[in-house]
């Protein structure tokens, strides 16, 4: 019997970007490294079904805060790009000017403090599973 229902995946990444990690210090283009790779795997679990979601959170030893979707932006209609799934381009464009945006802010605060080497990876957890627990109630209710 064939169902009706198509199943939705939700994927939650949450990244670590604490400018007191000794990869970060030591070699500064890992990050851009994960960071596509990150992209490359999020795009792959987009393109294994129309339905899945996507969520991505950033944190170091001062904040976490989610990076994709991005509340605050509106979707911007992204013109296909050699060939390139205008999803794919808008999820990486967002993820990586949230990331920017992100270390930009949190680097402003540093300048005058010392690094910590403690992330908030806790709290990161908790505002995913809370993202997760409340797309649940949603669908459970619509």
């Amino acid at each position: 019997m064939a169902s009706d229902e198509t199943e939705t995946s939700l994927l939650v990444i949450v990244v670590d970007v604490n400018p007191a990690q000794r990869i970060l210090v030591e070699h500064r283009h890992k990050l851009t490294h994960c960071l596509d790779a990150i992209i490359a795997f999020a795009n792959s679990h987009l393109m294994l079904c129309t339905t899945n979601k996507l969520a991505m959170l950033a944190c170091n030893a001062e904040s976490s805060e989610f990076v994709f979707p991005d509340e605050n932006a509106s979707v911007v209609t992204c013109r296909q790009q050699d060939g390139q799934y205008e999803l794919f381009t808008h999820t990486e464009r967002t993820i990586r000017q949230g990331l920017q945006r992100f270390v930009l802010d949190s680097t402003r605060h540093t300048h005058t403090q010392t690094l910590v080497a403690e992330s908030l990876l806790a709290g990161a957890f908790t505002m995913a599973l809370c993202y997760i627990h409340r797309l649940e109630r949603e669908l459970a209710a619509g």
